[in-house]
């Protein structure tokens, strides 16, 4: 049995059904797109995060975390957010 991954996998993308209601992790407007790895769906979001997911994962994962951790820190200094 083997098991679909990112890193070992050919990555695609694709585009979702228009029924689907999930929200994009980057910009929270509606997922048009899936990020696929050996065919198996591993990630979903806007174009512009699914194309960036499949071009150059690296550096779409080091994104990721800047804009984490730069809202944790906006919740530290202001409390009230």
């Amino acid at each position: 049995m083997s098991a679909a991954g990112s890193q070992d996998m050919k990555r695609t993308w694709s585009l979702v059904p228009s029924t689907s209601r999930r929200r994009c992790p980057c910009c929270g407007r509606r997922a048009t797109h899936f990020g696929l790895g050996g065919g198996v769906v591993l990630v979903m979001g806007c174009e512009f995060s699914v194309r960036s997911w499949v071009r150059d994962p690296v550096e779409e994962q080091k994104r990721y975390l800047r804009a984490a951790m730069a809202e944790r820190s906006l919740r530290q200094s202001d409390p009230e957010r």
